[in-house]
């Protein structure tokens, strides 16, 4: 889900700037409904296991997510285009779209998406090494230890 979210993340960048809240609303909700409800069906009618099923659920926030802010972007370069609004920009070809990029925020898009990346590898990528050398049951109790030390530490540190 994470990778599938880091394509959309400058776009999510984007939407923050420009203080399209209810942009960000709306996908952030279908993602979540559509996501819940797939998860529901596919664990009441019993077509994959549980895990298998929050997986897809998971997979499916992950790529409406992606796909909601990928068409926000589109929206966004065909207003653009259509209003003749030029100032520094760069023009180029990508999809069969003219965009319409602006130097600074991609620059800033850029750095946060190499920081989101950077998230991930540091907070998932314990989980990735200990998945590939070691046993499930391993993974469980270093899991669980994870957990429950994260919620002792939260507990200690309540405001």
């Amino acid at each position: 889900r994470g990778l599938i979210e880091l394509i959309g993340e400058p776009v999510h960048i984007l939407a923050q700037v420009r203080s399209d809240f209810r942009v960000e609303f709306m996908i952030e909700f279908l993602a979540t409904l559509l996501s819940r409800c797939s998860t529901l069906l596919l664990i009441a009618y019993e077509i994959f296991s549980p895990i298998i099923s929050f997986s897809i659920g998971e997979l499916i926030f992950g790529s409406v997510t992606c796909m909601g802010y990928l068409l926000y972007a589109a929206l966004i370069q065909i207003h653009k285009i259509s209003s003749k609004q030029q100032t520094e920009n760069t023009q180029c070809v990508a999809f069969g779209i003219l965009w319409t990029v602006d130097r600074k925020l991609y620059g800033v898009s850029l750095d946060f998406t190499w920081q989101a990346i950077q998230k991930l590898l540091l907070s998932e990528g314990s989980k990735y090494v200990l998945m590939s050398v070691d046993t499930q049951q391993s993974q469980g109790v270093y899991g669980l230890v994870s957990n429950l030390g994260s919620l002792i530490v939260r507990m200690l540190f309540w405001p």
